[in-house]
């Protein structure tokens, strides 16, 4: 099975980016590892080993997708290395990362390749009175099967703060 060996820097300490990352590679069927850097506090060491496709697409996403989980976490550089960790010998790995004790409140934004998106959506909230206020946001990404959504615009129609890590229902205007 081909190894990648990778290292990223960025927002990726202290943000859950190991267990965004882990779980990105389990969906995908990739087994693999991620260490903090102790000297670097903005790097973390990765090692991924299976489908050369499913490991380019993770790897694009990583660099493309900006924050991979409601946390913040960030990947500003990213850089494929001739050598590496073994699997085994990393912090938290697809077979650790459930012996773990991570804090539930993360949400991931790095989704699989069956993710969806919609150019236009309606985002309901419950105001006081029990009504529903709708904002209509410019871009919003949703996993298949999922009610997470997030919202790459920071603001609602009325000006008010759209929480991006809600769990939210979706209605879509016209088709996909």
């Amino acid at each position: 099975m081909p190894q990648v060996f990778v290292r990223v820097q960025g927002n990726v300490q202290k943000v859950m980016f190991r267990q965004t990352l882990i779980r990105a590679m389990i969906k995908r069927g990739i087994v693999g590892g991620a260490s903090n850097n102790r000297q670097q506090k903005d790097v973390v060491d990765i090692t991924f080993e299976g489908e050369e496709n499913a490991i380019g697409q993770l790897v694009q996403a990583l660099k493309t997708t900006k924050p991979l989980n409601s946390w913040g976490a960030q990947v500003e550089k990213l850089e494929i290395r001739d050598a590496g960790i073994s699997v085994e010998d990393h912090q938290v790995t697809t077979e650790n990362v459930d012996n773990r004790s991570w804090n539930p409140n993360v949400v991931v934004y790095l989704y699989d390749s069956t993710s969806v998106e919609f150019d236009n959506c309606c985002v309901g909230r419950l105001a006081p009175s029990s009504t529903t206020e709708r904002s209509t946001l410019g871009k919003c990404r949703t996993a298949q099967g999922s009610m997470e959504l997030r919202c790459d615009r920071e603001n609602g129609m009325d000006g008010s703060a759209v929480d991006p890590a809600l769990s939210l229902s979706l209605q879509l205007f016209g088709g996909m």
